[in-house]
């Protein structure tokens, strides 16, 4: 029984979701959700793509383990804050979780049950997700890897945000990256956009940004000029989704690359 207003705040949020997840409601027909999920959840039944028209309804979520320092800029942008549908920590304690309970958006703790695999959390992290009609998701400052479960319910719309300029310095995080860039003596360094494949930190890349490592460079100002980086390459991404559609907005960045091959 919940015995305090967060405690109930907490309670009621779940029941919401749990409904959410089963009953939906278009233009005043309802109907069930859950009785195909298992098929869904084994991809036999595909997910709607947005078009490559620009979205007036592109739901966004944000999962992430830390502070969410890099996510600032999207939850200060008005028009971007309010695609964001839910906030999701596998942490209790993350300080996303305050920022987005700071704006109004749902936050979600879901934490790991003690030996759960990687699938199963995964199951029950999409369920939260489809509750919330998501299409797009950030992984900012997450912790974990995320497993084919996932990845295939939102093909080249799950993008993750990397400190590094890509392919330098993948599979490390945090201040480790950080670190690798100074021992290395790395001359610049910045961020990746990247979507998220089955190979860690190996999808294609969306665009990155980039600074100058510093003669008095630390690991802890490396990543303050680095976050601040991520920060406008968010929002930047986002709203070319959501302005163009997911299909245009990742054949202009294509059509881009080439250009700057052909250079």
């Amino acid at each position: 029984v919940a015995t305090d207003t967060r405690s109930l705040f907490h309670a009621h949020q779940a029941a919401y979701a749990f409904v959410r997840d089963r009953v939906r409601v278009d233009e005043g027909l309802h109907y069930r959700r859950d009785i195909a999920w298992d098929a869904a959840r084994r991809g036999a039944v595909p997910r709607a793509t947005p078009s490559g028209s620009p979205s007036s309804s592109l739901n966004v979520a944000l999962l992430g383990s830390t502070r969410g320092t890099s996510t600032q800029a999207l939850l200060e942008s008005p028009s971007m804050c309010k695609r964001v549908k839910v906030v999701v920590s596998d942490r209790p304690d993350a300080l996303i979780l305050e920022k987005a309970r700071a704006k109004g958006i749902p936050a979600v703790s879901l934490p790991r049950c003690t030996g759960e695999p990687r699938e199963a959390y995964d199951a029950r992290l999409l369920r939260v997700l489809t509750a919330f009609q998501v299409d797009v998701v950030w992984l900012v400052g997450y912790m974990r890897i995320v497993s084919p479960v996932l990845i295939r319910a939102f093909p080249h719309r799950m993008f993750n945000v990397h400190p590094s300029l890509l392919p330098a310095h993948p599979n490390a995080m945090d201040l480790d990256v950080h670190r690798a860039v100074l021992a290395a003596g790395d001359a610049r360094t910045g961020c990746t956009i990247h979507e998220v494949t089955e190979a860690v930190d190996g999808g294609p890349i969306v665009l990155q940004r980039q600074c100058v490592v510093g003669a008095d460079d630390t690991p802890e100002t490396l990543k303050a000029k680095v976050q601040q980086l991520e920060a406008t390459a968010i929002l930047w991404w986002t709203r070319a989704l959501v302005e163009r559609g997911v299909e245009a907005a990742w054949t202009g960045r294509a059509k881009q690359a080439e250009a700057v091959a052909a250079k």
